[in-house]
């Protein structure tokens, strides 16, 4: 989640700004007219966000989650165990539910993203609804701009959602690299979001 707030950036700029209170994104527009317009179309891409539900499934308390719309905590065809498919590479990341490890599919080869989850914090943290959203979000829409859903399971204390690896970075790190983003930039990946909201 995130909110929209005036910045002293420069006149008609508002910032993007986490629950924790760290800015995510800041936008400068030209005039009050556009910057309403983003405000509405980012306001607007939030709520029909939040809004969305996966297609089936819940998550459920019996001293720890034990079910979620994902495979069950069992087996692959040839007998293995899910996890047991994807070796570990590189640790990418820790964000506010889960960590993000770059993995290799060992049957194909393929490179990609898993996040871990732990279902105790899930349910510590009251983060089930947004846990939830994050994977109906992901499995029902195809988008050049929207990370892949490739597949999710669970373990006895995890979910684990693998993902399509894109190496560039998080919108911190190029923020983190200019520290003040280049207009360019900035239009640039600011265009890609709105097409990936006006999807969503």
């Amino acid at each position: 989640n995130f909110r929209l707030v005036d910045c002293n950036l420069r006149k008609f700029a508002f910032c993007l700004v986490e629950h924790q209170g760290k800015v995510i994104l800041r936008l400068a527009c030209a005039n009050d007219e556009e910057q309403s317009r983003w405000w509405q179309a980012i306001v607007k891409g939030q709520k029909e966000m939040m809004s969305i539900r996966p297609l089936h499934g819940a998550l459920h308390h019996r001293h720890t989650l034990e079910t979620m719309d994902v495979s069950p905590p069992s087996s692959t065809e040839d007998g293995r165990p899910f996890l047991s498919r994807y070796q570990r590479l590189d640790f990418v990341g820790r964000g506010t539910s889960g960590k993000l490890w770059k993995v290799r599919d060992k049957d194909t080869g393929e490179i990609l993203a898993m996040k871990v989850m732990d279902k105790q914090h899930i349910m510590r943290t009251n983060m089930e609804r947004p846990v939830m959203a994050e994977k109906g979000i992901l499995q029902n829409v195809r988008h050049p701009f929207v990370i892949q859903l490739h597949s999710a399971f669970q373990t006895r204390t995890k979910l684990c959602l693998i993902l399509e690896f894109h190496s560039g970075g998080t919108l911190q790190t190029l923020i983190d690299k200019f520290s003040r983003v280049p207009e360019n930039i900035c239009r640039f990946y600011a265009a890609e979001m709105a097409l990936a909201l006006r999807y969503l």
